[in-house]
């Protein structure tokens, strides 16, 4: 195993969304990979459901746990002629692998859930011909919220995302919420809108900065709190 320190460095959004897109279709057209990950996650919800921010990681969740080994063992191998892949690590609730594609450039994460999970989370979607498993928008939505709710250290990508989601009438998955939170959705909902009205508003950016236009950080300033907060009163009324 080799570790080394994960580091931002230069982002090229074109090249980097390029090289995600390879190593999605390496994954989905292998037999191994390809009917037991589960595609979710920022980069998910932007290629598939029309998120309005760039996501730089890749995430999955192992649908076989006892492939886990076989797995970590074998996609160095699959992803060879995308890059090095630099760190291998079998963590309590992840196997996360770190590659790098080219000198200077941004590092891609993988990180595959080792927590259970139901297949019926997932359906076949069609990727520019790839057939890929992808997280269902209910379950997706729920994972945001309990990632808001959850983190150790706060993300701004989630309040952003959960306000995507909700402006778009998304349904959530109250079952997946209950068991990664212990909350309703009428209580998660309430703990999302006193977090967020704590926010200042500056916080927003670090973490979303680079991952939107200049034209939706100014809306993100001056604009994301009070439409997030609209939009979790109004689902909390109908709850």
């Amino acid at each position: 195993m080799i570790i080394i320190k994960y580091i931002s460095l230069m982002l090229n959004p074109v090249l980097h969304k390029n090289i995600l897109i390879q190593i999605l279709k390496r994954i989905y057209s292998n037999s191994l990979f390809g009917p037991n990950l589960g595609f979710k996650g920022g980069t998910a919800a932007m290629m598939f459901y029309g998120l309005p921010r760039f996501s730089v990681d890749l995430d999955f969740d192992l649908l076989n746990p006892d492939l886990e080994n076989k797995i970590l063992t074998d996609l160095p191998k699959v992803l060879q002629k995308i890059g090095i892949i630099q760190e291998v690590t079998k963590k309590k609730y992840t196997l996360l692998s770190i590659l790098s594609y080219q000198k200077g450039q941004r590092l891609i994460k993988i990180e595959i859930s080792r927590r259970p999970v139901s297949n019926d989370q997932y359906e076949k979607m069609n990727f520019l011909g790839v057939p890929m498993l992808v997280v269902k928008q209910p379950d997706m939505i729920a994972s945001k919220l309990s990632a808001l709710l959850t983190r150790k250290k706060f993300a701004s990508r989630d309040v952003f995302d959960i306000w995507y989601f909700l402006k778009n009438n998304w349904e959530i998955n109250e079952d997946i919420l209950l068991a990664e939170t212990g909350f309703s959705k009428k209580t998660a909902f309430t703990k999302a809108q006193n977090m967020i009205e704590k926010i200042d508003p500056d916080l927003f950016m670090p973490g979303l900065g680079e991952l939107v236009d200049n034209k939706t950080k100014f809306w993100i300033k001056n604009h994301l709190k009070e439409e997030v907060l609209f939009l979790l009163k109004t689902n909390l009324l109908s709850t």
